[in-house]
């Protein structure tokens, strides 16, 4: 009798940890990639590839990312876009939640922006980091909405 409750109740504990690896699952690029084209965000959506990508994000791991050009405009001078939003896969939520932390520590350490500043152009969502790179421009609601819409798995 003890041992059928004591199998019983590991199969359960093994369930309910399965359970939440897979609510915890990352996000992916193409098919977030693909439901931004199709909201109309594919002005400048763009995949990036991981390859050669070393170091910059996710502690040297692979990672697929975004480019998003928000607007659409781009500076006459220099070419540049001018509302750029970069969206970060990272392998993990572990590494996500790793690599938001660097980020804001080096944004707030190297180059002085206030912790407003970061929480206006930075977001996470388990895997994902997402970042207004112009200096401007932070990230508007209906660009997190859309983001955030436009996730997954």
């Amino acid at each position: 009798m003890r041992k059928t409750v004591l199998v019983s109740f590991v199969a359960l504990a093994l369930a309910a940890s399965a359970s939440a690896a897979v609510q915890e699952s990352p996000y992916q690029a193409s098919p977030t990639r693909h439901c931004l084209i199709s909201h109309g965000a594919s002005r400048g959506a763009r995949h990036l590839t991981a390859a050669g990508r070393n170091g910059a994000f996710g502690f040297g791991e692979p990672y697929d990312a975004l480019a998003w050009n928000a607007s659409g405009r781009y500076e006459s001078v220099t070419r540049t876009s001018t509302d750029l939003i970069g969206i970060e896969f990272a392998p993990s939520p572990a590494r996500g939640l790793a690599s938001e932390r660097r980020v804001r520590h080096i944004l707030h350490a190297y180059y002085g922006y206030s912790a407003t500043w970061i929480r206006r152009h930075l977001m996470r969502r388990a895997n994902v980091v997402v970042a207004a790179y112009t200096f401007y421009s932070p990230l508007t609601a209906g660009q997190r909405r859309l983001i955030v819409g436009c996730l997954r798995r």
